[in-house]
């Protein structure tokens, strides 16, 4: 009922600040929404994280702020998962620590962002390019081979 009235419940995540709604700064509501401490972040609870969000796997668990610090203070720290978790506060997990620098805010990449299919892309057309510059340079070379002494034209 209080998820039909306000949009939103006490816990509830989301990732700012990221390129789409699989990767970002992970905030969880608690009153307002807050940051959530990356000093013992890792990949079991970045997993536990895409896993609630229906965004696949866990590509990357960053604890420094990858995807900035935000203006929302930390609100959840010292998260401790086993990854098979359902909700990121099913995690052991302490509320309303204020003794986590903001440099160390916990983020995510999950493997439904558009950030790895990006990344993909860029990837193969590097890999197509490098193959074609080196059948180029082979080319180049044999023709060298098979006629070393070719005089070169002078323009009159």
């Amino acid at each position: 009922m209080l998820r039909l009235l306000l949009g939103f419940t006490l816990g509830e995540i989301h990732l700012a600040n990221g390129l789409d709604a699989c990767s970002g700064r992970v905030e969880i509501l608690n009153g307002t929404w807050r940051t959530v401490c990356g000093e013992s972040w890792d990949i079991d609870a970045a997993a536990v994280v895409c896993r609630e969000l229906q965004c696949g796997r866990a590509v990357i668990a960053d604890g420094q702020a990858l995807f900035g610090v935000g203006t929302n203070p930390v609100s959840l720290s010292k998260v401790t998962c086993k990854g098979n978790e359902s909700s990121i506060t099913q995690c052991s997990h302490q509320w309303n620590e204020n003794n986590c620098p903001q440099s160390n805010v916990a983020g995510v990449i999950c493997s439904a962002s558009s950030i790895i299919i990006i990344v993909a892309v860029v990837a193969v057309v590097l890999i197509i390019l490098s193959a074609l510059l080196i059948i180029y340079l082979v080319r180049k070379r044999q023709k060298q081979k098979k006629n070393p002494n070719l005089p070169f034209k002078r323009c009159s």
